[in-house]
C-alpha cells in the first residue's frame, strides 16, 4: 500500500490508503513500514512524511523499539536514507511537532 503512494495528486485515493493503513494493528503497521522502507525513499515527499507521522502517533513505545531495532538490520545506504528522511521530517512540518519529534530512532553504524 505505501508502494502504491505515488503520485502527487489523487487525495480521495491517497486519503482511502492513509484509513486503511490506520485500521492495522500497530505491530503490522510498523512491519510493513519497515518493509517498504525503500518505497518510503521513493514516493513524494508529503506521503512519507504522513506514513511516518502514522507511525508515532498510532505506535506505542514498544512497537517504535521494533521499528528501530529491525531497521538496524537493514541495509547501510537504506538505512542512512531512512534516517536522512525522518530528520527531514523532523525538522519541517510531519514530525515536527511534540507528539512525533524524536519518536523514531535509527542507529548508525
Amino acid at each position: 500500500m505505501i508502494a502504491s503512494l505515488q503520485v502527487e495528486q489523487g487525495y480521495g485515493a491517497h486519503e482511502a490508503i492513509y484509513g486503511v493503513l490506520e485500521q492495522f494493528p500497530s505491530q503490522h503497521l510498523v512491519s510493513s513500514t519497515i518493509t517498504a522502507a525503500a518505497d518510503l525513499l521513493n514516493i513524494p515527499r508529503d506521503h512519507s512524511g504522513q506514513v511516518l507521522q502514522l507511525l508515532t502517533l498510532l505506535g506505542s513505545t514498544d512497537d517504535l523499539r521494533t521499528f528501530t531495532n529491525a531497521c538496524s538490520r537493514l541495509e547501510p545506504e537504506l538505512r542512512a536514507g531512512l534516517a536522512a528522511l525522518i530528520a527531514d521530517h523532523e525538522a519541517d512540518e510531519w514530525l515536527a511537532d511534540e507528539r512525533s519529534l524524536g519518536r523514531l530512532r535509527l542507529a548508525q553504524d
